[in-house]
């Protein structure tokens, strides 16, 4: 009988936008070879770059989040193996995998080490060098205790084992280490190849979804390109990546709340007044290019938010932003924008965190309802940062 995988995938491949879409269509690539019949089910909703699996003999479901219909669906296809891509569906789908077909190999697909992911942007918020204390954060938690409750673990990279081994003490029976598998260049392409001395210019590419792709750019945009120009005043950089466009927005209305006693707005404040004292308004894109160069000091760009979002931030101050709710009501005679929609559009510049920990008591770092505006907000900025 034909061996039949299922790979639960957080989102649809994208190989031509991703690593992480590359690295998928190479392990279905694999148990194709091994003559495996092969099902792609995820619950997330399709891109215009989503590759057609359907065109390579792979069954494409789509799939949902805390529903039952997931445990008949998996008991009649009744699988060999279950490849989960990123250990947020290992949480989500593999105690009913587990439950309804005990049977079958359960295999994680970590696509890098998320609590290292992690570890790092917290460091880089932080403005300090990444050591190994910043390993251990709730990611981490969620992540190995997946990787515990998987049979075997797919790690991409040498540093990540020796993280797993002797930063979290895994049993390396538990992992194993499978790097890109990508054809090697033969000698005769490599001499067809023009030479160092004969080539120009530079590139640089990257899905602007990743957020470090998105820093890397900037980084060497503002501050290594012009070092690069001063030697090679005729060399041309090349930015290439998918998405390009969901990231390249900057805040374009003078419109500001922050937090009182902000560093963030003092500092925009003393400026502004200072403007205006010495009577020089005749270039107004002075204050955006001001709050630009604030928002770059403070690191604050994921604050960063569209117009449409106002109201909805607003809305946000109430509790019943955290209560499970399928539609959030109109306000101030304002229809609420979907979710979805707040990511396309001109950005604007929104604080509002303070009110919701001081006014409510609310912690930003609880869990709240899966239904809630909070959490189905931030499953959407995880899902743009991971991908």
């Amino acid at each position: 009988m034909r061996k039949h995988l299922l790979i639960i995938g957080f989102v649809w491949p994208e190989p031509k936008s991703s690593a992480a879409g590359s690295r998928m269509m190479q392990l279905i690539e694999v148990f194709h070879s091994e003559e495996y019949h092969i099902t792609f089910a995820s619950p997330c909703a399709k891109s215009d770059n989503a590759f057609n699996l359907e065109s390579i003999g792979v069954s494409q479901v789509s799939i949902e989040l805390n529903n039952s219909s997931f445990d008949v669906f998996i008991k009649k296809l009744n699988p060999n193996v279950v490849l989960f891509d990123r250990f947020m569906m290992e949480e989500q789908f593999g105690w009913r995998v587990k439950e309804q077909c005990p049977d079958a190999l359960r295999v994680l697909d970590t696509e890098d080490l998320h609590c290292l992911r992690k570890g790092r942007q917290q460091a880089f918020k932080d403005d300090k060098p990444f050591d190994e204390s910043y390993l251990f954060n709730d990611t981490a938690k969620r992540e190995i205790a997946s990787i515990y409750r998987s049979d075997l673990s797919l790690i991409i990279s040498e540093a990540e084992m020796d993280i797993l081994k002797h930063q979290f003490k895994v049993d390396e029976s538990l992992l194993l280490y499978l790097p890109f598998m990508l054809n090697s260049i033969s000698e005769e392409d490599i001499k067809t190849l023009p030479k160092f001395e004969n080539r120009n210019h530079f590139i640089t590419i990257g899905n602007f979804l990743h957020e470090p792709n998105y820093n890397a750019v900037l980084y060497l945009k503002e501050t290594i390109w012009p070092l690069i120009r001063k030697q090679l005043p005729k060399a041309e950089l090349h930015v290439y990546g998918a998405y390009a466009s969901q990231k390249s927005y900057v805040p374009n209305i003078g419109v500001l709340k922050a937090p009182p006693k902000s560093e963030f707005y003092k500092e925009a404040y003393e400026k502004c007044i200072s403007y205006n004292l010495k009577n020089k308004n005749d270039d107004k894109l002075k204050y955006m290019r001001m709050l630009r160069a604030l928002i770059k000091k403070y690191k604050y760009e994921k604050y960063v938010k569209m117009p449409k979002v106002f109201c909805n931030l607003d809305w946000w101050h109430s509790k019943e932003a955290f209560m499970p709710i399928h539609k959030f009501p109109s306000k101030y005679g304002v229809k609420a924008p979907t979710i979805s929609s707040m990511f396309n559009g001109p950005y604007t510049v929104h604080f509002w965190r303070d009110r919701i920990t001081k006014k409510y008591g609310l912690s930003l770092n609880e869990k709240y309802d899966e239904k809630s505006l909070w959490e189905i907000m931030i499953k959407y900025i995880d899902l743009y940062d991971k991908v």
